[in-house]
Formats: C-alpha cells, structure tokens, sequence
C-alpha cells in the first residue's frame, strides 16, 4: 500500500487536522494520480479486502471514497456486503460489483437508507 500511495503522488502518512501528531491518515490517488480517498482505515481494507475477498485495493479505495460520500460506516458496511456475500446475493472478491450497486447518485441515496440499518437487517434478510 505504502508503495502505491507514494508511486502516484499521494501522501502515505496526512494529518487529519492541522496539529494531528499521529499522522495515521494518508492520501490514496486512483491510476492516473488523481486523489481518491484519505483517511483509509485499516477496517476498511479488512472487512471489504479479507472479509469480502476483493483484492484490488483501488476497488476497496473506490468503496471507500463511495462510502466517505454518502456517509455510511465503512466497517458496518463492509461487514453487510459480507453478510450478503455469505448469503449468495454477491459473488465474493468481486470489487467492482461493490461499486456497481452505488454507480449513480439516485442508486447511492436509494442504497444509503438501506446501508444506515446495515448489519442488523441485512442478516436478517440475507440468512432467513
């Protein structure tokens, strides 16, 4: 990650605010070195990278930037689109199907009441 980060001009280690001592936040820019998403939780890349199998780390920062937009959780989120993984109702690994269900603005407001319930519904829907 720290390769990629710095290879297309982003910033591995960022303040999230002017006087942050930590640094943990970063700066992720897609192909073309256009920013993406900052602030790439480690939660994130777990639950949609090892949970949901999808190895393309510009598919999980594409998630994330989608998820950073509409304002849902990306740990509660990921682990739902694990649930329906789980279920059948989305193939596993498949990053791009992810980001297909929340491709326009109308899809990504629509989906984002459903994502606010998240968790607790979803596993009552997709395993009953």
């Amino acid at each position: 990650m720290h390769a990629t980060i710095t290879a297309r001009g982003g910033q591995p280690t960022h303040g999230c605010h002017p006087g942050c001592q930590i640094q943990c936040s970063q700066i992720y820019n897609d192909k073309d070195g256009k920013y993406l998403t900052s602030g790439f939780e480690y939660e994130t890349i777990w639950g949609l990278g090892a949970d949901c199998c999808i190895e393309d780390l510009d598919d999980i920062a594409e998630a994330d930037h989608i998820m950073d937009d509409i304002g849902v959780d990306s740990i509660e989120t990921a682990v739902m689109f694990g649930v329906a993984m789980e279920a059948g109702v989305l193939p596993f690994g498949d990053g791009k199907v992810w980001c297909a269900c929340y491709a326009t603005k109308s899809a990504r407001a629509h989906r984002s009441v459903v994502c606010l319930a998240a968790v607790p519904v979803s596993s009552v829907v997709f395993m009953a």
